[in-house]
């Protein structure tokens, strides 16, 4: 008797089968069940888009916003400035 390297691809079977059974019960329940959906959002309006804010740390240790040198004692306050306090 030697070793079978085989694989066993009937317990694979089986539980693909299970799930195609599943589904398909589960897809004559869902017209059954009331599901209460909100509308679709309109998309005619854009909403309010936050500006793009770019912190950049370049290789002398200063810091940069939008390409505009920022010292570190008001990079707090920039930032929130820009990003209006968010």
């Amino acid at each position: 008797m030697g070793l079978n390297s085989d694989i066993n691809v009937t317990p694979m079977i089986d539980v693909l089968l299970v799930l195609l059974v599943v589904f398909m019960i589960s897809v004559q329940f869902r017209s059954l069940l009331p599901l209460n959906v909100p509308p679709p959002a309109d998309r005619s309006k854009p909403g309010p888009s936050s500006p793009q804010v770019v912190l950049e740390l370049k290789e002398d240790g200063s810091f940069a916003i939008n390409g505009t040198v920022t010292a570190v004692e008001a990079l707090s306050a920039r930032l929130h400035e820009l990003t209006e306090g968010g």
